[in-house]
């Protein structure tokens, strides 16, 4: 098969430090133990990335290019810091489908390093989203409708909004990510194809 009929799923991301990943997990055991659900699939920690952009299936004669669209995309971007900030899920908690944590720390740099990505590899995204960016680590997802779950996430939400954020999740960002995701019987795997540093 020639490259030219070949795909590879893509999206451009914010990938976490170690010491991260290793937070959020504790937060997961958190809310499995307040949350006793059959409904919860949660993201493994290895996997947990801050999504910039959903490109979907790229050819793979395409790939090169967009690695370079990705590249050009972080020119003039520098190095930023982020933190994590209160859960949330969508839609909303009566009806939930993804509980996730936000993102917190400096947004205006986030926000327009996203809206740079999103720009110059417009060309390759396979469906164009026009959705408001709406920064998030997403934490499970819930595979059906159970109404104590319902009830029981929503005090855990109400609680978490009354706590403080998390103080000591700041983290420096200083790469951009194109990813390849690949589906397997456990999941999808993500694997970095390209990484562009940011500017000191």
């Amino acid at each position: 098969m020639q490259d030219a009929q070949r795909t590879t799923r893509c999206f451009a991301a914010v990938n976490l430090p170690a010491h991260l990943k290793d937070f959020v997990a504790t937060e997961q055991a958190r809310i499995r133990s307040q949350i006793n659900s059959h409904a919860f699939r949660f993201v493994l920690p290895e996997q947990l990335h801050l999504t910039l952009l959903f490109i979907g299936d790229l050819a793979v004669d395409k790939l090169d290019q967009a690695k370079d669209a990705l590249t050009k995309a972080c020119e003039n971007h520098s190095r930023f810091e982020l933190t994590l900030s209160s859960p949330g899920c969508f839609p909303n908690p009566r009806r939930p489908k993804v509980l996730w944590l936000g993102i917190g720390g400096e947004l205006n740099a986030l926000h327009t390093l996203q809206e740079s990505v999103s720009h110059q590899l417009s060309l390759y995204v396979q469906k164009q989203d026009n959705k408001t960016f709406h920064p998030h680590l997403t934490l499970a997802r819930i595979k059906f409708e159970d109404k104590e779950l319902s009830r029981n996430l929503s005090a855990y939400l109400t609680k978490a909004h009354e706590e403080p954020a998390f103080p000591e999740s700041a983290w420096e960002v200083n790469s951009i990510e194109l990813m390849r995701s690949e589906l397997t019987p456990s999941g999808s795997k993500y694997f970095v194809e390209h990484s562009v540093l940011l500017g000191e």
